[in-house]
């Protein structure tokens, strides 16, 4: 990770945002310091290590230059 933050920001459901925010307020009892953008960064580098075992054979993802904006179309059921 960078030393310098840069701006990261998307919509999402209500229930997300209270999750994160109540995961973030009782860390912060344990760790005054813990904040949104500690919790967000861990949880950003998990998921997409994560991912990266199951469908990327273990290696890190290539640099994406850009990804499209606005809604993403529905997955099919």
């Amino acid at each position: 990770m960078t030393d310098v933050p840069v701006l990261f920001q998307t919509h999402v459901p209500p229930d997300v945002r209270e999750t994160a925010r109540n995961a973030v307020a009782g860390m912060q009892k344990v760790d005054a310091s813990y904040s949104m953008r500690t919790f967000i960064a861990d949880a950003v580098l998990a998921h997409a290590q994560r991912l990266a075992n199951e469908h990327n054979g273990g290696k890190p993802w290539p640099k994406a230059k850009r990804l499209p904006t606005g809604r993403r179309p529905a997955a099919a059921d």
